[in-house]
């Protein structure tokens, strides 16, 4: 073990036991935590609130790319009800607004993007179904492509660049992803 210094640390922990903590822990350790705060549990009207919060922030990252985001009363409630656990109160929420949501987004902001792949294999091909699937322009830059990759090439869904990458590939690229075995390509 390590010993480590903890001369005017503030240390807040956190759980979801239900009840007396002691009865879950040692009184040894119960005696040395300094107070326990108690939370009732989040209902569905909570989380609907939780759900305005996470969405006004998902707003301001939606402007800082000069798209709007309304999000209407029943849609809300939608999002609310689908976020909602009894048992794991709003966790699942900042899931299911990124999946309904920001991810839906994201595809309408990379529609006509010209983007770049940096690898031709089964990794590549995966992230390239998904750009393509999105609407974006898509380049593959790699000396050699799955069979699926050149039947993209073949169909012009993909602009193939048969080579290593080199300086100079990215310029003008709105997304880049690299999808690589080689570490110097992917840093």
């Amino acid at each position: 073990g390590r010993t480590v210094d903890f001369t005017n640390v503030v240390l807040i922990m956190t759980s979801n036991l239900p009840g007396d903590p002691g009865q879950f822990f040692k009184p040894e350790f119960i005696n040395r935590v300094d107070d326990i705060i108690r939370f009732g549990a989040l209902d569905e009207a909570d989380v609907r609130r939780i759900a305005d919060i996470q969405i006004d922030r998902l707003r301001d990252r939606l402007t800082d790319q000069r798209i709007g985001l309304e999000v209407s009363d029943d849609a809300m409630g939608a999002l609310a009800h689908l976020g909602f656990d009894p048992v794991y109160g709003a966790r699942p929420l900042k899931r299911v607004i990124q999946r309904e949501i920001g991810d839906r987004a994201a595809l309408l902001i990379l529609d006509g993007q010209p983007c770049v792949v940096v690898g031709g294999g089964v990794i590549a091909g995966r992230k390239v179904e998904a750009l393509e699937s999105a609407g974006a322009r898509v380049r593959v830059i790699a000396p050699e492509l799955t069979p699926e990759l050149e039947a993209l090439a073949e169909r012009d869904r993909i602009d193939p660049v048969r080579r290593a990458y080199q300086e100079g590939d990215l310029e003008e690229a709105f997304l880049v992803i690299a999808a690589t075995d080689d570490p110097q390509v992917n840093t």
